[in-house]
Parts: C-alpha cells; sequence; structure tokens
C-alpha cells in the first residue's frame, strides 16, 4: 500500500508541474488563456509524448526528442565525476573534522565550509575561467616558462572537434578531461560543503550514543570506532541526501553549462528559454521532472530496503 501511495504521488507530481508548465508557456506565446484551447492543446501533447513525440524545436525544426537525447550524456557525464568528487573529498574530511574534535583546525575547516555555502555558482564559474583560463597561464609563464591554462569553453578542443579520427584514444580523454576541469570544481563546491555538514552531524550524533561508549570501554581505538561503527552507520543517511541533491545539481547545471559552454541539457534549457523555443522547454521539463520523482522514489526503495526498521515504521 505504501509503494501504490508512492506511485500515485509521482504521478500527481509530473501532472502537476507539466500543467504548471504547460501554462506558463501557452500563455507567454498567446497573451490569452482559454480553458477549452489550453486542455485540448494539453491532452494533445501528451498523446504525442506517449509515442515519444515531444513536437519539433522552433528554432531549427529538428525533433525535440532527439535534440535532448544528444544532450543527456554530456550533463550525466558533468554530474557524476561531480557527485563523486564531492563524497570523496568531503567523507574523509569529515571524519577527520569530528576526530579532532573542537579545536583551531576543526573551526578552521567548519570557516570554511560555510563560505563555499554562501558562494553562488555563477561567481565560482566568472572566477575559476578568469583565473584559470586566464592569469593562470601569465603565472607560469613567469615562474616556469610555460603557459599553462585550462579550458574554460566546450567539452573538447576545436582541433579535436573538427577532427577526431586524427587523434588517438589517450589524447581524446585527455582534451576532454582538461575541459572537465573547472566545471567539475564549479559543481562539487556547494555539493561538498553540505555532505560535509550533514555526514558531521551524522557522525557525531552516533558518537554520543550508548553502543558507543560500550566500545570505548572495551578499548577499542577511537578512529575504528570512528570510522567502522560511526561511519558506518552514518552511510545510510547519504542516501536521503543524494535525493536533495540531485534536484540541486540539476537547477545548477543551467548556470554552469552556460557559462562552461558545456554541451548538457541544462545549457540547451538555458538556449531555449532565451529563444522562447518552447516545444524543447516542455520536453526537457517534462524529463527532468520524471527524473528527479523516479530517482527519489528508488532512493526510498533503496532505504527501506538497507533500513529494515525505517519499512517497518
Amino acid at each position: 500500500m505504501k509503494y501504490l501511495y508512492k506511485l500515485l504521488n509521482f504521478f500527481i507530481t509530473i501532472f502537476g508541474v507539466t500543467v504548471i508548465i504547460f501554462f506558463c508557456l501557452n500563455y507567454m506565446k498567446t497573451g490569452e488563456f482559454k480553458i477549452y484551447h489550453f486542455f485540448n492543446s494539453y491532452i494533445s501533447w501528451w498523446k504525442g509524448i506517449i509515442k515519444l513525440d515531444f513536437g519539433f524545436s522552433l528554432k531549427d525544426g529538428r525533433p525535440v526528442f532527439t535534440k535532448i537525447l544528444e544532450r543527456i550524456p554530456a550533463t550525466l557525464e558533468l554530474n557524476i565525476i561531480s557527485i563523486l568528487a564531492s563524497f570523496i573529498i568531503a567523507l574523509p574530511i569529515s571524519l577527520y573534522a569530528v576526530h579532532r574534535g573542537y579545536g583551531k583546525l576543526r573551526k578552521a575547516i567548519d570557516f570554511i565550509i560555510n563560505l563555499l555555502f554562501s558562494l553562488p555558482n555563477f561567481w565560482i564559474a566568472l572566477v575559476l575561467s578568469i583565473f584559470f583560463g586566464l592569469q593562470f597561464g601569465d603565472i607560469t609563464n613567469n615562474l616556469f616558462g610555460i603557459t599553462l591554462r585550462l579550458p574554460i569553453s566546450g567539452m573538447r578542443s576545436l582541433k579535436i572537434a573538427l577532427n577526431p579520427s586524427g587523434f588517438s584514444f589517450l589524447q581524446k580523454f585527455l582534451d576532454q578531461s582538461l575541459h572537465l576541469i573547472l566545471p567539475v570544481i564549479c559543481a562539487s563546491i556547494f555539493n561538498i560543503a553540505l555532505i560535509y555538514s550533514f555526514f558531521t552531524t551524522k557522525i557525531e550524533e552516533i558518537m554520543s550514543q550508548n553502543f558507543i561508549r560500550a566500545l570505548r570501554a572495551r578499548g577499542i581505538p577511537e578512529h575504528i570506532i570512528l570510522i567502522k561503527h560511526a561511519g558506518k552507520n552514518a552511510i545510510f543517511p547519504l542516501l536521503t541526501l543524494l535525493s536533495l541533491l540531485v534536484p540541486t545539481i540539476l537547477s545548477s547545471n543551467f548556470i554552469i553549462e552556460t557559462i562552461f559552454s558545456w554541451p548538457g541539457i541544462g545549457r540547451l534549457g538555458f538556449d531555449s528559454i532565451m529563444t522562447k523555443d518552447y516545444p524543447v522547454v516542455m520536453g526537457l521539463s517534462l524529463i527532468t521532472t520524471i527524473f528527479v520523482v523516479s530517482f527519489n522514489f528508488i532512493i526510498e526503495i533503496l532505504y527501506s530496503l538497507l533500513n529494515p526498521r525505517i519499512s517497518r515504521e
């Protein structure tokens, strides 16, 4: 019954989001609202969606579904790498901060984390672009006589994009990896701060429980208690955090992908809004809504399977 309720909530959410966005776009396009015309258009749109016919782009006449599918791999690559990097960086720092206690180092780490929370993505992206794309080259040239700059635009170099067969797999891999560095850093900063704060709070809650005191009384070293027992128990709530991160990451894609000219769905969405390409905007809204709601649904199922106590409750 619980899963039937969640499935019903899944469809209600998709219906609600699509109705609101369809209404807004329809009103922007026509400047008026007629209920009969609106629901006829909305039902016709859904009939096409069922057949994977999202309509055609007003900008270039191409199928909307094809345009979106072309952009999904780039967005997945950026987001998966940034999420993995965020967890790999944030979790060890969190464990180390808890282990050291409330000393000067812990206060310094907390200050930096709070600072990262307050920095907007667009500002970070612009600073990274200016420093590593321009000034960093001058610095390395003055110090080492070599001009080193990180790519600040696109997914690959122009020479490789024009002649991909003329380069080896390793060359193309290294080139794309360099283009990923700045977008991944920008996408990871807020995630690192959020994961650190969440995981640190959970670890400290667990470390104050009775079974931890019992482990200390048995003479088990503190670092083993922290990593093996407290850290293991704090991993499960990270699934909940992951379900909160996904919508945040997708929304930040509009800014990051646009500034770095990363060819993902965020850049496509921004360009479509600017050019009033309503079929593409509607298609992107539907696909991102389905993805977010489906992802949260899967996370809830996994969490209840991994933690039977939650499932019983």
